[in-house]
């Protein structure tokens, strides 16, 4: 068996299982990569030892897919995804169970940072930065005085960060392990770093297996709370990660139907929008550098 990690890269157990997807075809459209679910996807391995998952056969040129991320035809306001409100009560409940203010930081840094919704949530006097691939987003950013790059590596290398945080990011890269190893040399000592990720360790997750509905191309891990912790104990800098569960985001129901692969007439969506809708799909750790 061939598997794009020898060992699992959170817990290196060598007990993995490859699933091919007999009903495979590939993604051709950004709606299809973001949205496409498992029938887009050629196969999953499986860590049997801490349920982390992760796509074998990524997607052919999926750079270009998150290049034109934020589109007419694909953005982050598709739906009225309360945002804004899902990042007050995500500040609100890492005070309130973890002890952290995430208003007492001189500087951030933001991976992934989209539209930048989490970083204006902030304190107006932190200094801002985020690493955004859209160039329509990274300009919007710029506009909005925060300090945006393409990629971390474009970051220069002195600078240090009090607080980096990664939303909805991590499940995204093609090498967790390695990525995590490449920001921790931008924090500070005593620095933290929050992690947010789909969360496959929820019942729906476990009984629906590949078929659970954030199963699909974009993502190329999937993290059980087990794994997460595996995968940051991985690095001696850190202490042992804390997990919570993340709040309640808001959302119309036309948002939830992309996942469904179902596009309703314009009269119908404006009928659904009228049903509001709460779901939970994430989890947070948070992690301290301790040397």
């Amino acid at each position: 068996m061939s598997t794009r990690f020898s060992e699992c890269p959170c817990c290196h157990s060598k007990s993995l299982q490859l699933s091919n997807n007999k009903n495979y075809t590939p993604p051709k459209s950004s709606m299809d990569f973001f949205y496409g679910g498992y029938s887009k996807i050629e196969n999953v391995v499986s860590c049997l030892q801490c349920g982390f998952k992760f796509i074998n056969n990524l997607a052919d040129n999926y750079e270009s897919f998150y290049q034109n991320f934020g589109n007419e035809d694909q953005g982050y306001s598709d739906g009225d995804v309360k945002r804004a409100e899902f990042y007050q009560d995500f500040k609100c409940r890492i005070k309130t169970q973890v002890g952290i203010s995430l208003d007492s930081f001189e500087s951030v840094l933001d991976i992934g940072a989209g539209d930048g919704e989490f970083l204006f949530s902030l304190n107006d006097e932190i200094v801002k930065y985020a690493i955004e691939p859209s160039p329509l987003l990274r300009n919007n950013l710029r506009k909005n005085n925060v300090s945006s790059y393409k990629d971390i590596s474009e970051v220069p290398k002195e600078k240090k960060f009090q607080l980096i945080t990664m939303n909805d990011l991590l499940e995204h890269v093609e090498d967790p392990n390695e990525f995590i190893s490449k920001v921790m040399d931008y924090l500070e000592p005593d620095g933290i770093i929050i992690i947010s990720v789909p969360d496959y360790s929820r019942l729906p997750a476990r009984i629906l297996g590949n078929n659970y509905y954030l199963t699909t191309p974009m993502h190329f891990s999937y993290f059980t709370w087990r794994s997460m912790k595996a995968l940051l104990k991985n690095n001696d800098c850190v202490g042992e990660a804390l997990i919570i569960k993340a709040p309640m985001m808001k959302a119309k129901l036309s948002d939830a139907l992309k996942w469904l692969k179902i596009k309703p007439t314009k009269s119908i969506s404006n009928i659904l929008d009228l049903v509001p809708i709460g779901y939970r799909s994430n989890f947070i750790a948070v992690v301290r550098k301790v040397k």
